[in-house]
């Protein structure tokens, strides 16, 4: 009896330390930057995708709303040919969760939300300013954009909007007839 409790143990701890071995591995100081692999932050797109990675608690304040505004912006004119997806860093309940779709719909943005705690944060963006934006396509980040890369976030977000322009009217040129 006892040594099938043990290979249960060890079945179930074995997961967990090749995983704390892989998470070792990966060097959170580096930032996610152009050319990575996009980390997977909820349904893998089907399109371009713009990940927008914020603190939660900041959907108290106002400090996010240039940032909302634009990402607001950008899927109204984009509709469903990019996908929004908003990371809150710090948020682990339904409170949480509550908090942010409550900010995104006031201000009128769809966006799929994903809560990370600091840790899944350092795993998925390393070491990666909070704010940041992502510009992703075919699992590859396009553009990594933070507070510090000295352009507002009206530069930030039109610059993104420039480049899914790009994204959108060649993968479109290829439907006319």
């Amino acid at each position: 009896m006892r040594s099938g409790r043990r290979v249960t143990a060890t079945a179930t701890l074995a997961p967990l330390l090749l995983g704390a071995v892989a998470a070792c591995a990966l060097d959170p100081r580096e930032p996610l930057d152009v050319g990575d692999a996009v980390p997977s932050v909820g349904p893998p797109p089907s399109g371009p995708a713009v990940i927008w990675v914020f603190r939660q608690e900041s959907c108290l304040g106002c400090g996010l709303a240039p940032d909302a505004a634009g990402l607001a912006s950008l899927g109204h004119r984009h509709g469903d040919r990019i996908e929004i997806v908003a990371v809150a860093v710090g948020g682990d309940t339904d409170a949480d969760r509550h908090l942010v779709e409550n900010f995104l719909r006031q201000r009128r943005m769809q966006a799929i939300v994903v809560l990370a705690s600091p840790q899944g944060h350092a795993r998925m963006f390393g070491a990666a300013p909070l704010p940041s934006l992502y510009l992703a396509h075919q699992g590859v980040v396009l553009m990594a954009l933070g507070p510090d890369d000295g352009k507002s976030a009206n530069d930030r977000l039109a610059a993104i909007g420039r480049r899914l322009d790009e994204l959108l009217a060649t993968s479109t040129r290829g439907f006319s007839s």
